[in-house]
């Protein structure tokens, strides 16, 4: 993995810590995002191509109705893919039952399905982290 994705996952995880913090002082509740940014930076090294990331494919119970949630905020599907950083594909293949978000992309939409004005803000700082 070269210098410049290490010091994007570096500031990547500087964005959640900060978001972290803010929920805190905010009182608002931490638990997922803080389990979020603890699978981030081995997930996206092992996205990188570095195998000795400690990654591992966990299955949770239940699941995200994304064609309600979708619709609970009045967005298409390319809408709601572009406004969540998913593709548009995933997103007909969930909603037709064809395929299952895997298990990071389902802690993302039960972060969304819980709070969507935090989803936006993470969403946000990762775009401002990757540019």
């Amino acid at each position: 993995m070269d210098d410049e994705t290490e010091k994007k996952i570096r500031q990547t995880e500087a964005e959640f810590e900060k978001l972290i913090a803010e929920a805190k002082a905010a009182g608002e509740p931490t638990d997922m995002m803080e389990e979020l940014l603890e699978g981030y930076a081995p997930m996206a090294r092992h996205l990188a191509g570095d195998e000795s990331a400690d990654v591992r494919v966990t299955h949770h119970p239940g699941g995200v109705d994304v064609r309600a949630l979708r619709k609970s905020l009045d967005l298409t599907q390319a809408a709601f893919a572009s406004r969540f950083g998913l593709s548009v594909h995933a997103v007909r293949k969930w909603e037709m039952g064809v395929r299952s978000p895997e298990a990071g992309t389902l802690r993302w939409l039960k972060l969304i399905e819980m709070d969507v004005d935090f989803a936006d803000r993470v969403e946000a700082s990762l775009h401002r982290a990757a540019g």
